[in-house]
């Protein structure tokens, strides 16, 4: 909670806030000339789509949680979790249920709208990676879309899967649900409002609530570190086809899109999970520090992006008494943001849990010549920097470089330099793509160039397998650096094939060399022998015989 009565504003950089209970549920909204840029007139959350309230006619939006696959659901569902101890060693993983069991508002799937159904996460136990607080870990992989008025399918706009080490405790909680109260926000078309899953506990007299990753009615998940010394891996078997990049928090990433044989999509990422610096930072608003407000300034949102927080039953111009702030939207636009907020509060981490997650992102204008095949993965990018942006690394034309800028404070919570961790994982044709390489092997040079631009050491490396080239980034530091991948190929010479002749060449006399002052006279005008080709067999053995008089070497015969 705020920590006085003053109106305050915060600021929560949890990387993993966006996977905690996932609201999942459908609905139809309407208004007066049908364009989604308009207030709306009504809204309907839909247990299936061309119901009534729900015709297929009306901008429709769906959030949803993907099942664990099963006789019941064959599509748009989690196939398989794996788990690898530190010796490489494979580990025995438990279906245990959903969770939550039921959810508050489900909805039908329609394939052939690409409307996934809504699901519930769920739970595994893995008895030979024991974390804190038991065995248990918690499985969820989110998706939305919408489709606009009239159209017929739905789009994919996100998609995102996290793991967490978890266990279960008591409470009185509430799922998360859509917000239905839709007349008391003036709502546009376009946009998206939820309740939050909240958790009190009842012993708790100050009635606080519990820091839940995801609540069922009567019991609460609390998360704790989840191994970093072990390899989580996890299969999709997904309709609704994603494509491009993934971007996450993934150690050792490792990455492919198949086929399953009923023709829907099979992602399959791998990996460990990785500690990510977080901060967390409050000021009263008449307080502000100079760089947090200069960033504010001017933006008529400063006071609605975010959540209400601690006591809002007091308004202000219809806005939070207090608001907590969050930037996970992953653009360049948000670094100003980060970067006052972090060097407002020391330069310091105020935490840093432990995550396995990625999203999808889109290829990008950039490089759609090189992604012309929607359905397999061009590659995927991961660090534990605090911010990033997420999309595919820029090509720089004049440098010939992939650049990714990242951002983390410079200091851990313990108060130790953080150091930085930055994967590539990119398919090899993808990136010959890109550079007009041959198949010839590549190399590359990873540049750290920090903000004042000058060059760090760091740990770099490169490999190329199974038609993926990894590249990796260890050991730099903070505040925003900025990565630069250089890729180069050798090309080899190609010398001429030797001519076989049928009597050796006699040996030159040695030539003496012209002094330097001496011009080498130029030869015009040479009449070139005219040679011919015979071919040569010896049993099975055959030759091509190039020379003015081809003569067959000694044992073979002209054919």
């Amino acid at each position: 909670l705020p920590p006085t009565a003053d109106r305050y504003t915060g600021m929560l950089m949890n990387d993993d806030q966006a996977f905690r209970n996932p609201v999942v549920y459908l609905e139809a909204r309407d208004s007066a000339n049908h364009f989604s840029n308009e207030v709306m007139t009504s809204m309907k959350i839909c247990t299936k789509a061309g119901e009534v309230g729900c015709e297929t006619s009306k901008y429709m939006q769906y959030e949803t949680v993907l099942n664990y696959c099963d006789q019941l659901s064959t599509h748009d569902c989690v196939n398989e979790v794996r788990a690898t101890n530190s010796d490489g060693s494979i580990l025995k993983v438990n279906y245990l249920d959903k969770f939550p069991i039921k959810t508050p508002t489900p909805y039908v799937e329609n394939l052939e709208m690409n409307l996934p159904g809504g699901g519930s996460s769920f739970l595994v136990d893995i008895p030979g990676l024991p974390h804190a607080g038991g065995t248990q870990y918690l499985v969820t992989t989110m998706m939305s879309g919408f489709k606009d008025f009239n159209e017929t399918t739905f789009k994919l706009d996100n998609f995102q899967t996290a793991i967490y080490a978890v266990s279960k405790v008591n409470g009185n909680c509430n799922i998360a649900t859509p917000e239905t109260d839709w007349k008391n926000h003036s709502h546009l078309v376009l946009g998206k409002r939820s309740r939050m899953g909240v958790c009190y506990d009842p012993k708790n007299p100050s009635d606080l609530m519990m820091p839940c990753v995801q609540v069922d009615i009567g019991s609460c998940l609390l998360s704790w570190p989840i191994p970093t010394n072990a390899k989580f891996g996890i299969t999709l078997k997904l309709h609704t086809k994603i494509n491009g990049w993934l971007h996450g928090r993934i150690s050792d990433v490792q990455a492919e899109i198949s086929t399953f044989p009923d023709g829907d999509q099979s992602i399959s990422v791998s990996g460990s999970a990785t500690s990510v610096p977080g901060l967390f930072a409050a000021y009263k608003k008449s307080e502000l520090p100079v760089a947090i407000k200069k960033v504010y300034e001017g933006d008529i949102h400063a006071d609605s992006n975010g959540s209400g927080w601690g006591t809002n039953e007091t308004l202000i111009n219809g806005n939070p008494y207090s608001i907590l702030k969050s930037i996970y939207n992953y653009t360049i636009d948000a670094f100003q943001e980060m970067l006052a907020w972090v060097d407002s509060s020391g330069n310091k981490a105020t935490f840093a849990p432990t995550i396995w997650s990625f999203h999808t992102i889109s290829s990008g204008n950039s490089y759609e010549k090189c992604s012309q095949n929607k359905s397999i993965l061009s590659g995927v990018v991961t660090t534990n920097s605090t911010m990033y942006v997420g999309e595919p690394p820029t090509f720089n034309n004049s440098t010939k470089s992939l650049e990714y800028k990242v951002a983390a404070p410079h200091f851990n919570p313990k108060g130790e330099v953080f150091k930085g961790i930055y994967n590539l994982a990119m398919r090899s044709e993808f990136a010959r793509c890109i550079y007009g390489f041959t198949s010839a092997p590549v190399s590359a040079k990873i540049t750290i160039v920090s903000t004042e631009g000058e060059s760090q050491v760091a740990t770099t490396s490169l490999t190329e397998s199974g038609g993926w080239i990894y590249l990796k980034a260890a050991g730099f530091t903070f505040s925003s650096p900025t990565i630069a991948v250089q890729l180069t190929q050798d090309v080899p010479v190609v010398k001429p094939a030797p001519v076989v002749s049928a009597t050796p060449e006699p040996t030159p006399s040695p030539v003496a060399v012209a002094p330097t002052s001496t011009p080498t006279p130029q030869v015009t005008n040479v009449a070139k022998p005219k040679t011919t080709t015979i071919t040569c067999i010896k049993g099975k053995t055959t030759k091509k015989v190039t020379a003015v008089n081809p003569k067959c070497p000694s044992g073979y015969k002209k054919k």
